[in-house]
């Protein structure tokens, strides 16, 4: 870099010399160097810009109560969770977006969430197609990827969703999510059929199976019997 471009006065960044050096005529080799450093220097800006953004969306983000209901478990569904998060999301200027992708039957969703300077963060899960019930294909899917973006939407933002008394006490200690994607994944593989295993346990659905039977659950479907 010639002196002349060092000497000139600035307000310090990468952009600002990358100009000068244009208008005084800088050689190929100074300009992609300082291409380089500008470019650098801008993504460098745009992650600090996301991570203050990402901070303040969860500073002032409302708790998301767990109001919805399904095989006597409380979540929170998708449109509950958008529906809270969206004005902050806004205000912070951050949007999300969702890549779908699928490989030998394993359904892919990246949660992409961006800030107005252009950094972008990714979170991708994955799970086999919701086949409980008498779900037909279509079905299905569309559970599996509603399940798979309600996670890894909260997971890119970095918030929970908050629990709710059942009157007045604990709600019961039922699976998670995560787990009946896991004991539907071994039902797959296992030579036991979701109705069999059901009728052992004495369940209505893999749901209503307690937590703390969840890895005696699994050994049993991996035997097979």
């Amino acid at each position: 870099m010639s002196k002349d471009i060092q000497n000139t006065k600035t307000d310090g960044s990468p952009a600002a010399l990358l100009q000068i050096a244009v208008q005084q005529g800088a050689d190929v080799e100074s300009l992609e160097k300082l291409m380089d450093l500008s470019d650098r220097w801008e993504a460098k800006q745009s992650q600090k810009s996301y991570y203050n953004a990402l901070t303040e969306f969860q500073r002032t983000c409302p708790v998301i109560e767990r109001a919805d209901t399904a095989h006597t478990s409380k979540y929170a569904t998708l449109e509950r969770i958008v529906m809270t998060v969206r004005e902050n999301l806004a205000d912070c200027g951050l949007s999300y977006r969702f890549e779908h992708s699928e490989d030998k039957g394993q359904f892919s969703v990246t949660c992409v969430v961006t800030h107005i300077d252009g950094h972008s963060e990714r979170t991708t899960m994955t799970a086999s197609a919701d086949t409980s019930g008498s779900k037909n294909p279509i079905q299905a899917l569309g559970s599996t990827t509603t399940y798979l973006q309600r996670y890894t939407l909260l997971g890119s933002l970095g918030i929970v969703t908050g629990g709710e008394d059942v009157d007045g006490g604990s709600p019961a200690n039922l699976v998670s999510d995560e787990d009946l994607v896991v004991l539907r994944e071994l039902l797959d593989e296992s030579s036991l059929t979701e109705k069999a295993f059901l009728q052992m346990g004495k369940l209505k659905t893999l749901a209503d199976l307690d937590s703390h039977l969840f890895k005696r659950a699994c050994a049993r479907i991996k035997k097979g019997a």
